[in-house]
């Protein structure tokens, strides 16, 4: 088996670290070892081992953890999701490149453009570089990236994240009810859709293949970005079943107003949405389209079998 260094990123709350084989004393003295890199898109502490929330079930997640280091007081970049990524990709901070906004990009940020990007590091060193997913922001990857350090890419160079089939229990647009956002959204998938059809779940088993299978020349670095539990909260309706909704339990301590203080950049961050999603009595609807996705990226982390 592989000996390989998972490297587990779950955005702005959770960096930790574990070796994939039963490590001797002569396997940390490799000089390259092989690395798989997974970023997971707004999970926040909402897992096991931060103990978030009670309800979430992530034993996966949590058996990783334990292999290796949580750091239980990580902060994010930057409180947008491309300059965060940005800054993990290239090592350097928006206080540096002034990459605050996630329309900003990095080929037109001449700090960031002259930057060595993550793969490329890898690349330059001698690895095999493959990646699948979201790894960088959105359009940044299709646009700008285009494959910039990747030997390999999935779907392909210019487009980081495979199709999902959109079949849901009811027609149209919104399934939540609430006509807040097409992004603010959340409802199950049709009954036939599986893991395996929505993106996330293609980008897991492709990077499953790529490690069982032997196709990746050592050293390699592989990156597998998984884009949910970010929103729209959509899963499919076995993960839904997992939480029914009379057992789902309401955060403590919410203040009515508690946002009325802060700065208006982060009331446009969303903010907002929350409110009307509150006023509308969907809170529970909300916090279970989130534990449902939250539990889809545990169904994914096959990624992680070895560490087992």
């Amino acid at each position: 088996m592989k000996k390989v260094t998972i490297l587990s990123l779950a955005l702005g709350l959770l960096f930790s670290l574990g070796t994939a084989s039963e490590a001797k004393a002569d396997d940390q003295q490799d000089k390259k070892p092989n690395i798989l890199f997974i970023a997971i898109d707004d999970l926040n502490d909402w897992t096991g081992m931060l103990n978030g929330n009670s309800q979430a079930l992530t034993p996966h997640m949590d058996k990783l953890a334990s292999k290796g280091m949580v750091f239980t007081n990580a902060h994010c970049a930057a409180p947008a999701c491309g300059p965060s990524r940005a800054a993990i990709m290239s090592g350097i901070s928006p206080a540096t490149s002034g990459n605050y906004v996630n329309q900003a990009s990095i080929t037109k940020n001449p700090i960031l453009n002259n930057s060595v990007l993550m793969p490329e590091f890898f690349q330059q060193n001698g690895y095999s570089v493959a990646g699948a997913g979201k790894l960088f922001h959105g359009g940044h990857f299709q646009r700008e990236v285009q494959g910039r350090g990747f030997d390999q890419y999935y779907p392909n160079k210019k487009q980081d994240r495979p199709s999902t089939l959109y079949k849901f229990t009811k027609p149209g647009f919104p399934q939540s009810g609430l006509k807040i956002s097409r992004q603010t959204d959340w409802g199950p998938f049709h009954p036939d859709v599986s893991l395996e059809d929505v993106g996330d779940g293609k980008v897991a088993k492709w990077a499953e293949e790529k490690l069982l299978g032997g196709e990746l020349k050592e050293p390699f670095f592989l990156g597998a970005g998984i884009y949910k539990p970010h929103m729209p909260f959509y899963a499919p309706q076995e993960y839904f079943d997992r939480f029914p909704l009379d057992e789902i339990e309401l955060p403590q301590g919410y203040l009515e107003g508690d946002m009325n203080d802060v700065p208006e950049a982060s009331s446009k961050q969303g903010h907002q949405k929350a409110h009307k999603i509150i006023a509308a009595g969907q809170l529970k609807h909300a916090i279970q389209a989130y534990l449902a996705c939250t539990a889809t990226v545990e169904g994914m982390m096959m990624l992680v079998r070895l560490a087992h």
